[in-house]
């Protein structure tokens, strides 16, 4: 059985030197090995665990392990120690639970108190050496009466205490990659990660103590259900680390468990890039790929980790959702970040985030993947209808705002239709959200088709008096009932009766009254110059609204209904599709009381 001696760097304590001479002379139990190379200038953590590896494959029993509490002059970087750690904590030595000596210059108390990394010396299979009070013959001695002990993992994990690497900014940089192995491994890409990023888990102190503290459970990963419900969803992922090895775990995900979707990353270099260039590049890619849904990490340079509390609303993900909500508010954005600040939740939902997933590594894998799931199906659902719903929107303002009949003094037409759009917007947006709130379909149904009354108010699309007018020009209605309580007008257009009924072109006397249904078939017919009122789905748009809108309790309006009537006011918005009518209105004959005032105004002149 082997003992192995590990020697220490250049500059080291004479005394230890003196020691270790003697011992090396005396060649004839210990088996000597130099210290791993470039200590200083690779990750300690990468390096010793390959040193180990290598001493795996050379031999094929250790009995003991010597190591310097450090490699190099500095006592305090306490290398040694690191490797012992790492020894116990690498299930794949054949040497992880062999006795482990640990020797330098200092009292053991002394080093109990300078590092946590020395509560190893408290383990089981464990000795300390102090090289200036007893040589390695007392050592090889010791070594040889050692009676070797049933080393438990769990209870050394019990003694030792293991602090996040120090070149990690913060902790949610831990929590981060945690995550990212305990999802991959959980849904079995594991393997497809970069090589580069394995490595440096596989081998880092850190996660080999965090993997027997908190293992992963493995799951089959044939159990998890396939969603079918969405199809072709454009999923957008905005996160500084994508080429780490999520843009891996996210492709693999969305190809196991979805059915067809179109995944894309903003692959730019973050690191070199400042915080308004990353925003620029991320509102170019926006406009370009026009997503569905967007995965969206809230730190994404340097400048976001230095920021005091309660300021989300400078953080680069935060500027960037703001910057999607204002291309299509109807885009759905998860905030998948380790941060797990209650403002930068509350702050992200007030500013349209539709969901939030915190990576923890302390969480629940399985449910962290039934959660990532079920909200990516869920909102995928709810944003193919609500992106259409707010490009519908956009377009009937940017028509009202083009539209010359449109214009008053005080713009309040503009104002009150704007405002109406909004709120149509949020009840749409609430009666999404479950089954339960389908009456708010009903509610935003409502207030189109007010949208609709409004635009019939306004005297350059009809002119309500005891003569109508469209555009000003043609007359389409005469009062002709004398008193005020029965009403009876003359038309130019006549209801013909259907399921549902619609107006068409001809001269009538037995219309009862000026409805929204006949100012509309007007404005149709003669605006418009269509042949008759049954003209974009019109009479079922007026049906719905009396029958199922305005009755939430008959039944609910459909998304697909709600679509119907904004490509309606698409078109009765857009100034372009007025036309000049071919058809002729009422004749407007001028009456005797006018002819008189006429003929008295003649006089005078």
């Amino acid at each position: 059985m082997t003992n192995i001696l590990i020697l220490p760097g250049l500059n080291i304590d004479k005394n230890i030197l003196n020691n270790i001479q003697k011992a090396i002379n005396k060649n004839d139990f210990f088996t000597f090995e130099d210290l791993p190379k470039n200590i200083r200038n690779s990750s300690i953590d990468v390096l010793l665990h390959e040193y180990l590896l290598h001493l795996n494959e050379k031999y094929n029993e250790i009995n003991s392990i010597t190591i310097p509490v450090s490699f190099t002059k500095s006592l305090f970087e306490f290398s040694g120690l690191v490797m012992a750690h790492h020894i116990r904590l690498t299930n794949e030595l054949k040497f992880w639970d062999s006795l482990i000596v640990i020797y330098s210059v200092l009292d053991m108390i002394q080093l109990l108190k300078l590092s946590p990394l020395s509560r190893i010396l408290l383990t089981k299979n464990t000795k300390y050496l102090n090289i200036i009070e007893y040589s390695f013959e007392h050592l090889e001695k010791s070594i040889t009466k050692h009676v070797h002990e049933k080393v438990n993992i769990e209870g050394i994990i019990k003694q030792i205490q293991i602090s996040p690497p120090a070149n990690y900014e913060t902790h949610h940089s831990v929590d981060n990659e945690i995550t990212l192995i305990k999802w991959s491994k959980y849904i079995g890409c594991y393997d497809f990660l970069p090589d580069e990023f394995k490595k440096e888990f596989d081998s880092n102190l850190y996660f080999k103590y965090y993997q027997l503290v908190s293992p992963i459970k493995n799951v089959e990963t044939t159990k998890l259900k396939r969603l079918e419900s969405i199809d072709r969803t454009k999923i957008l992922l905005i996160d500084d680390e994508a080429e780490k090895g999520w843009k891996t775990f996210y492709s693999h995900f969305f190809s196991t468990y979805i059915k067809t979707v179109i995944f894309e990353t903003l692959d730019i270099n973050y690191k070199a890039l400042e915080q308004i260039s990353i925003i620029e590049e991320a509102k170019r890619k926006i406009e370009e790929f026009d997503p569905d849904l967007v995965l969206l990490d809230l730190r994404l340079c340097d400048s976001d980790l230095n920021l005091e509390q309660y300021s989300t609303d400078k953080l680069t993900g935060y500027k960037i959702l703001q910057e999607i909500k204002k291309f299509n508010k109807g885009i759905q954005v998860i905030i998948i970040t380790a941060s797990n600040k209650a403002w930068n939740f509350q702050a992200t939902l007030r500013t349209g985030a539709n969901g939030y997933i915190i990576k923890r590594g302390d969480s629940d894998v399985v449910e962290d993947i039934n959660e990532l799931k079920n909200l990516i199906e869920y909102l995928s659902i709810k944003s193919e209808f609500l992106k259409k719903v707010y490009s519908k929107i956009q377009n009937v303002k940017f028509f009202v705002r083009k539209n010359e009949l449109l214009k008053s003094d005080d713009d309040s037409f503009r104002k009150v239709l704007f405002s109406n759009y909004e709120i149509i917007f949020e009840l749409l947006e609430k009666a999404s959200d479950t089954p339960s709130n389908e009456k708010y379909y009903n509610y935003a149904y409502l207030k189109l088709f007010h949208c609709i009354e409004e635009f019939l108010r306004i005297k350059s699309i009809f002119d309500y008096n005891d003569r109508c007018y469209v555009n000003n020009a043609i007359k389409v209605a005469e009062k002709i009932s004398k008193d005020n309580e029965s009403q009876r007008w003359k038309s130019i257009i006549k209801l013909h009766k259907g399921n549902p009924s619609y107006w068409i072109y001809e001269e009538n006397e037995n219309v009862s009254q000026i409805s929204t249904d006949f100012k509309m078939s007007c404005v149709l017919i003669f605006l418009y110059n269509q042949e008759n009122s049954n003209f974009l789905n019109w009479p079922n748009i007026r049906e719905i609204r009396n029958k199922n809108a305005a009755h939430p309790e008959e039944g609910t309006v459909s998304k697909e209904q709600i679509l119907d009537i904004l490509s309606f006011q698409e078109y009765i918005f857009n100034m372009d599709n007025i036309q000049k009518s071919t058809k002729a209105g009422l004749p407007d004959n001028v009456s005797e009381e006018n002819l008189q005032k006429l003929i008295k105004k003649f006089d005078k002149t």
